[in-house]
């Protein structure tokens, strides 16, 4: 079962979702086409300057001598095995009818990510029974949509999400799968879904391990082979 956590004062939420355009036309800037974002996932790794563990460079390149820190520190202990890999996946689309089966139209985001190769503490087994549990994906989002009673568009203030993992098929063996989106997300909350003009610009997203220590963030990079 999906469980998703939101961690918002709930005047914030009716204010988020209540008076959304469905039917008139956006009252925002907003590109012909914009379905989502495709993208892998890296290893979150501290800042160089700035951090707890790096207060100061302590190194640099051998090329060009640009000042660095070395080891790089990851927050997670956990690892990707040699053919580990994570991906994210978001996709919206306006419905018609809306698939709560009370609006007449809505838009609504799906939400998918999918691991493999996921290593456990020790580096050398695959993630499986508790080691699999808890892990969750942490997103900010931006949204921006209509206010059809004032009659003009608002962006609402950033918003933190969880969504958990859940560990049924699919889960364990080094395996992490998850699928949501914004219409089971708010009816959760027992809110409305979204109008058909919205704009939802993710500023994080964050897979993160069961103690909470960020794992991997959208990003891309090669291992030389």
């Amino acid at each position: 079962m999906k469980k998703f956590s939101m961690f918002l004062a709930a005047v914030a939420l009716v204010a988020f979702t209540a008076g959304v355009s469905n039917a008139e036309d956006c009252l925002f800037d907003s590109p012909k086409k914009a379905k989502g974002i495709k993208a892998s996932m890296v290893r979150a790794v501290a800042s160089c300057v700035g951090s707890i563990t790096y207060p100061g460079t302590n190194t640099s390149t051998s090329t060009g001598g640009t000042p660095g820190c070395t080891p790089p520190f990851y927050y997670s202990p956990y690892s990707y095995g040699p053919k580990g890999s994570c991906s994210y996946q978001n996709k919206g689309k306006t419905e018609i009818p809306c698939s709560d089966g009370v609006e007449a139209e809505c838009y609504n985001l799906t939400q998918q990510v999918k691991c493999g190769g996921i290593m456990d503490i020790d580096g050398v087994t695959p993630i499986d029974g508790p080691a699999a549990t808890g892990w969750s994906l942490q997103s900010v989002t931006r949204p921006t949509v209509n206010d059809i009673t004032a009659g003009v568009a608002i962006t609402i203030f950033d918003f933190p999400v969880q969504s958990v993992f859940p560990c049924v098929k699919g889960c364990g063996k080094g395996k992490l799968k998850f699928k949501g989106n914004t219409n089971d997300l708010l009816a959760g909350l027992g809110l409305p879904p979204l109008g058909v003009c919205s704009s939802l610009a993710p500023q994080t997203i964050v897979i993160s391990d069961p103690d909470g220590n960020q794992f991997a963030v959208m990003g891309g990079g090669g291992t030389g082979s």
